[in-house]
């Protein structure tokens, strides 16, 4: 995350847990020295992951031709399909489906770096 910051690319967090929960969890494990912003879901619009309009109220300043998504369900790798984002899947179980499988911090940081010099990130 550090050095996604330090290249210029924003980063936020989208979860399906409640708005509130959220904007707690990002303070308290101090996301937000990393993060531009953090969005959880709101129970009176209905919208949630992997939905695009739920990407579009969370990421409106984003275009989604540089997005990538990190995340470690099918859902997230869904999401990401829905977006037009590229998938990078985190979880031990291959079966979630997506580009790329990753499966230390090591990789991460080696298919981040190769994204963003292809422009995607």
């Amino acid at each position: 995350m550090a050095w996604l910051k330090i290249m210029g690319v924003r980063q936020l967090v989208i979860s399906n847990k409640p708005d509130d929960i959220v904007q707690e969890e990002f303070k308290r494990t101090d996301l937000d020295k990393y993060l531009m912003k953090a969005c959880g879901m709101d129970f009176h619009d209905g919208l949630h992951k992997p939905q695009k309009e739920y990407a579009q109220k969370c990421l409106n300043a984003i275009p989604y031709q540089r997005l990538i998504m990190i995340g470690d369900s099918k859902m997230d790798m869904d999401f990401a399909d829905n977006i037009g984002a590229v998938a990078i899947n985190v979880s031990p179980d291959a079966r979630v489906g997506c580009g790329y499988i990753i499966s230390s911090h090591a990789r991460l940081l080696h298919v981040l770096k190769k994204e963003f010099a292809k422009g995607k990130i």
